[in-house]
């Protein structure tokens, strides 16, 4: 038997299948021609498609490193007769912490300072702070293999509290991992928690913070240019000292500051942005004293709420 390994894999499996059949490697010039003589090959990205199943009388399987076989015409090996074997799992690791990688990349800024460095710009470091995660809310898509590992990464880190939206597993999933099940992407993309947080009794924003506001400026403006309808509630959020009067206008000053910033410094249309003040109603932290936690502004999109009361 005749095994076409088409794609660099890992050493072990290689050698395992060597045991067992004459394995050409990927680097045997024979290995184009496996179309001729193999009974099985062995794939992580090259394509087979019907027109490589027609050619290939001989071949009985096609091993598929990792879960997705989108690159083997599923159709096609079964009307000719080709079992075609996947290894789900075999890459949730290695998925798992890319994903959480590319994340802190995106709120750290990392690719952006890299090009504009490399660009030869002058960077200032407080014009281009990013995003701290610590006991930020992350979005998890998926709570399989992958969003699985990925979720105990962000909670063991940086102590994350984890939405999760999978309409395929059942409620009781992740007993022990805490997190809120929500039952649709909707409800999961409006809660965006920005670094963003005030002095007591001030709604200014300092000059370290500004440059935090340039990524989410970034992400509404993606939003709106592939949707102009879209609309976004800026909140603002006192700490529980002072009266209840004072702090709900407090909250609404907050809120009109970031709402100005985003439009002024960074772009962002008017007509997109709602404001709303919440005093000390939501509380992040469970404290009736000072905490700068509190003193805080989030962002929430709620193009779905208001297009659900228009149809009303």
């Amino acid at each position: 038997m005749k095994i076409y390994v088409l794609d660099a894999l890992h050493p072990s499996g290689v050698e395992y299948a060597e045991k067992r059949a004459e394995v050409i490697r990927w680097s045997d010039p024979r290995v184009k021609n496996w179309h001729e003589d193999a009974d099985g090959v062995m794939v992580r990205g090259t394509p087979i498609r019907a027109a490589d199943l027609a050619r290939a009388k001989k071949l009985r399987v096609i091993s598929k490193q990792g879960v997705g076989i989108d690159n083997i015409d599923v159709a096609a090996a079964r009307a000719h007769g080709v079992t075609v074997c996947r290894t789900p799992g075999v890459n949730s690791e290695a998925v798992a912490e890319l994903a959480l990688t590319l994340g802190l990349c995106v709120t750290r800024r990392v690719a952006e300072f890299n090009r504009r460095i490399h660009d030869g710009e002058i960077v200032e470091r407080a014009n281009i702070l990013g995003l701290e995660m610590m006991e930020k809310t992350v979005g998890i898509i998926g709570m399989g293999n992958i969003g699985t590992r990925v979720a105990r990464k962000w909670r063991g880190a940086f102590d994350a509290r984890i939405l999760a939206y999978d309409p395929y597993v059942p409620a009781n999933h992740w007993p022990d991992i805490q997190h809120e099940r929500v039952a649709s992407l909707a409800d999961m993309l409006p809660r965006v928690d920005l670094d963003i947080n005030f002095e007591t009794g001030s709604w200014q924003i300092t000059p370290d913070q500004m440059g935090k506001l340039d990524v989410i400026a970034r992400a509404l403006n993606r939003a709106i240019d592939r949707n102009p309808r879209e609309v976004f509630l800026i909140e603002g959020h006192t700490d529980a000292v002072g009266a209840d009067d004072d702090n709900l206008s407090l909250s609404d000053r907050r809120a009109e500051s970031v709402a100005v910033a985003l439009t002024q410094e960074f772009g962002v249309p008017p007509e997109n942005l709602i404001t709303q003040g919440y005093g000390e109603q939501e509380l992040k932290v469970p404290t009736m004293g000072p905490s700068r936690e509190n003193r805080r502004v989030a962002v929430r999109r709620i193009t779905p709420l208001i297009d659900r009361m228009a149809a009303r």
